[in-house]
């Protein structure tokens, strides 16, 4: 099934150089070995209270 959408490379070029010069400040920065595309995971337990909403991504049940 098509939607009848097309896009051209002019539209998508901007895209591009923002993905790019991501992927520059993400290496620049030193996260050459991490992946940007993984959720991070706590090792050691720690109380919900103190992550204030934020343990659902650190212990990987959803990415950022």
């Amino acid at each position: 099934m098509s939607l009848g959408l097309a896009l051209c490379y002019r539209e998508l070029e901007p895209i591009f150089n923002k993905v790019a010069h991501m992927e520059h400040l993400w290496k620049k920065a030193g996260f050459d070995s991490l992946s940007p595309n993984l959720a991070p995971v706590m090792k050691k337990p720690v109380k919900p209270e103190a992550l204030s909403g934020w343990g659902k991504y650190l212990q990987g049940d959803l990415t950022l």
